[in-house]
């Protein structure tokens, strides 16, 4: 094969290829079929979409961190003052997200309702043993 046919035929892979690549990449991402979850914050349920869990786990964080900062200058503050300071700590919210993933938002509302009911009447059994 001479120099211009290897060039030529070079020329026409690589062409081909820029042809094709761009469509495959243009191809829609797949949606993901369980879209919500619904997630447990110390003991009140939320619902929140799947894409959205890491910014949810972040604004509690967050939060965690401002009240944790407010403590520490009311604790400051009142040493300065030569006050007794008696208010706890804030405690970290206990986050868990439950396994089980939801198509939609109302079939994820459902489902945290029914578990709000059980842990009330959980909660009432125990009352009424003690």
């Amino acid at each position: 094969m001479s120099q211009l046919n290897r060039f030529g035929a070079f020329l026409l892979l690589a062409l081909s290829v820029a042809i094709i690549a761009p469509q495959a990449r243009s191809a829609p991402p797949k949606e993901d079929k369980a879209a919500y979850a619904v997630v447990q914050v110390d003991e009140e349920y939320t619902v929140i979409r799947k894409a959205d869990l890491k910014d949810f786990q972040k604004g509690i964080n967050e939060k965690y961190a401002a009240d944790v900062k407010k403590h520490a200058q009311a604790r400051k503050d009142a040493v300065k003052a030569k006050e007794k300071f008696t208010t706890p700590a804030p405690k970290r919210p206990k986050v868990r997200t439950l396994p089980k993933a939801f198509a939609t938002e109302e079939e994820a509302n459902t489902y945290a309702a029914e578990l709000k009911e059980a842990d009330e009447k959980a909660k009432a059994t125990a009352a009424a043993k003690s």
